[in-house]
């Protein structure tokens, strides 16, 4: 069970590593002010935050 948890959190990190160092560089090139690269992080680290206490929120069930 854990190897299956542990791959699927690692796919889900390099994802959001991918997207969080794309994104800004590559589509929000255009945008010649600072609000659009911080709006972007602003709400990735929001989900990461959602994301880690949901996966948080499921230690000690099961057992």
């Amino acid at each position: 069970m854990f190897g299956k948890l542990r791959n699927k959190l690692f796919v889900a990190c390099l994802v959001l590593g991918i997207v969080d160092v794309t994104t800004p560089y590559l589509f929000l090139a255009d945008v010649g002010e600072f609000w659009g690269s911080y709006l972007f992080w602003s709400i990735l680290s929001l989900a990461v935050i959602i994301g880690g206490a949901r996966h948080v929120s499921n230690w000690g069930e099961g057992e």
